[in-house]
């Protein structure tokens, strides 16, 4: 029997829809249905992640253009995570600007699982420092060796911050992402620019190796690193490294791959823009093997690039791993629509098993920064001198109940077009839909499932 849920939701609202117990066994019959309802975020903040625990729907099968069909039949990508960056940048704001109660508050309302947290399960952390640091790193800038090899700027406010965040969700994943080798071993000898020097290839590979066993002896484990943070780019301004795809290739085959064995992490190529789906079809058409899949930003192209490669390579994972917001740019409804329209809910159509936003804080002018993105916003806003914070868009579109281990199942837009939605099965059963009204005023809409929901 199709049964259908007739919901009412405001312009740009952002809604959760968990059904937790079987449905009414009487057709036609509008009642308050226990175990069931709803978590929203509304474009003019009136309700933002607030919980309501029961609801009153209509259940009778009817279909119209504003109906979005669930199919749990249809299982589609596991879900690893939603998330951010923890920046040396954000890390140093939680750490130093903030007192231990507000800090405590914070880091709670960032990963906790209470009404109106971000409940965040994926962190992205930068091996090295990246334009969002105080000051330009590695973890051996001495030369010509790995005699000197410390992750000791990261124990100061870094890695504290990720455990604390992993004490409050256990189910927390991290993504580890360098920036640069060494310049030390690199063609150009400086961190901006360059390539990785082929005969540096044995030690650099050491040394991710090094990061990964000290991180972990830390109690940071890594569950994917990708190889490189835009490798068609060389900033100059801020660390990067430029490979093209048969290099990075050659290296992964030859030296990361067999100095990665064992550890579980899962690599992944690519880690730049949609507009260049070609590096990584080049990348996983000679070597998949090696892979687990491709990461991918969200700063030109267009979002269904993510697709074209998982229909050629169904095997290998597709993670949306950066998007940055900016300050003094847009509205709130605007910014969280974006969001949800390209991020939340089409990266997950378009095959995502990540959504990782970039600084998970920053200060009001989008510092610290040192080089590159000046614009750039936090997923928090963390005034340095009062300590107060401000929780920005980002923050309420990674809000959910989709928790790691999640599959995402069939589910389809409205015909009319105002509506747009993904759905998702955890692994304790329980259902969820994300809905988003992207036309203009109050809309009504109706979630049509086959059997009941529990």
């Amino acid at each position: 029997m199709l049964q259908a849920l007739k919901l009412s939701l405001l312009s740009a609202l952002l809604l959760a829809a968990c059904t937790q117990s079987p449905a009414p066994t009487t057709a036609d019959a509008p009642r308050v249905h226990p175990g069931m309802g709803l978590r929203a975020a509304s474009v003019d903040r009136s309700r933002l992640i607030s919980w309501d625990g029961a609801r009153t729907f209509d259940f009778n099968g009817a279909v119209d253009a504003s109906t979005i069909t669930v199919n749990e039949n249809e299982v589609l990508q596991e879900i690893d995570g939603f998330g951010a960056a923890l920046t040396d940048s954000s890390a140093w704001l939680i750490q130093n600007k903030l007192s231990a109660a507000q800090r405590n508050a914070v880091m709670q309302a960032l990963f906790g699982f209470n009404d109106g947290n971000a409940s965040i399960s994926y962190l992205r952390l930068p091996l090295g420092g990246p334009d969002f640091a105080l000051s330009h790193y590695t973890f051996d800038d001495s030369c010509c060796d790995l005699n000197g090899f410390s992750i000791d700027h990261d124990r100061a406010y870094i890695i504290p911050l990720a455990r604390q965040a992993k004490s409050i969700d256990g189910s927390l994943n991290f993504m580890a992402t360098p920036w640069s080798a060494p310049a030390w071993m690199k063609t150009s000898g400086q961190l901006g620019t360059g390539k990785l020097n082929p005969a540096s290839y044995p030690a650099y590979a050491t040394y991710l190796r090094r990061a990964y066993d000290d991180y972990r002896a830390a109690g940071v484990t890594f569950d994917a690193m990708t190889i490189q943070n835009e490798p068609q780019f060389e900033p100059g301004s801020y660390p990067g490294m430029k490979y093209e795809w048969y290099d990075e290739l050659n290296f992964v085959r030859d030296h990361l791959a067999p100095r990665m064995s064992g550890t579980g992490v899962k690599l992944l190529t690519f880690d730049h823009n949609w507009g260049m789906a070609w590096y990584p079809r080049a990348v996983l058409n000679e070597g998949g093997a090696l892979y687990a899949g491709s990461a991918w930003h969200c700063y030109g192209g267009n979002v269904s690039a993510m697709t074209d490669v998982h229909n050629a390579y169904p095997n290998e994972g597709i993670y949306l791993t950066e998007c940055s917001g900016t300050h003094g740019n847009g509205t709130f409804a605007g910014n969280l629509t974006w969001n949800m329209q390209h991020l939340f809910i089409g990266g997950v159509r378009n095959w995502a098993k990540t959504v990782l936003l970039w600084n998970l804080a920053l200060d009001p002018s989008g510092n610290p920064h040192t080089g590159g993105c000046s614009t750039c916003r936090g997923v928090i806003t963390i005034n340095p001198s009062s300590g107060q914070v401000t929780y920005n868009e980002a923050f309420y579109a990674i809000a959910r109940f989709v928790w790691p281990g999640a599959r995402r199942i069939g589910s389809s837009n409205s015909r009319d077009g105002r509506f747009i939605s993904a759905a998702f099965r955890n692994t304790n059963g329980r259902k969820a839909v994300v809905v988003l009204n992207q036309s203009a005023g109050t809309g009504t809409f109706r979630v049509v499932a086959g059997g009941p929901w529990r």
